[in-house]
Order: C-alpha cells, then sequence, then structure tokens
C-alpha cells in the first residue's frame, strides 16, 4: 500500500519545470564510481531489463554483473541462499 504514490513522489523530486534534472540520474553518476559495484539483476524480470544494465556495467570502472537465472524482479527473495552467497564472496574480494 503506497507504494505508487511514493513512486510518483520520487520521480517528481527528480524533476524541476518539467524536464529531468541531470543529477537525479543515477546512471550518469555511477559512471564515474570507482568503487567495486556488483549489480544483480534477474535474467527474467518482468520490470527491469537487464541489457540497461550490462551497459552500465560495461562503462563502469569497477563493476560486475551477475544476471540471475531463473529469476523475477527479486533476487535477493526469489533465490536468498545463492543472493548471500555471491554477496558474502564479492565482499570477501573487495573487503
Amino acid at each position: 500500500p503506497g507504494s505508487a504514490g511514493a513512486l510518483v513522489s520520487m520521480l517528481r523530486q527528480g524533476t524541476a519545470k518539467g524536464q529531468l534534472r541531470p543529477e537525479a540520474l543515477l546512471t550518469l553518476r555511477l559512471r564515474d564510481c570507482p568503487v567495486p559495484t556488483l549489480l544483480v539483476l534477474g535474467r527474467d524480470d518482468p520490470l527491469v531489463p537487464h541489457s540497461p544494465g550490462e551497459a552500465l556495467v560495461a562503462e563502469m570502472p569497477a563493476a560486475s554483473l551477475w544476471l540471475v537465472p531463473e529469476c523475477g524482479h527479486w533476487p535477493h527473495r526469489e533465490h536468498p541462499e545463492a543472493f548471500q552467497q555471491r554477496l558474502l564472496a564479492f565482499l570477501g574480494d573487495h573487503i
């Protein structure tokens, strides 16, 4: 409940005079992120296609992408054990 209103509020905060503010575009800011980053997307996500994630990771200097097979929009919920293992391995490599 309330998620639609939250989404509208978030989108409004990222606009000024009907135009999207560049600082609101997270992807533009992530391209310069030097911090090791793991992007996790479900391969079968009906809401977020993975091709933009692949393109973003290709532009980020220290990023990797894990496309979780047989997974929709919630990798951490749909495959919690695999998610935890992959996350711990990533953290172990970078901490």
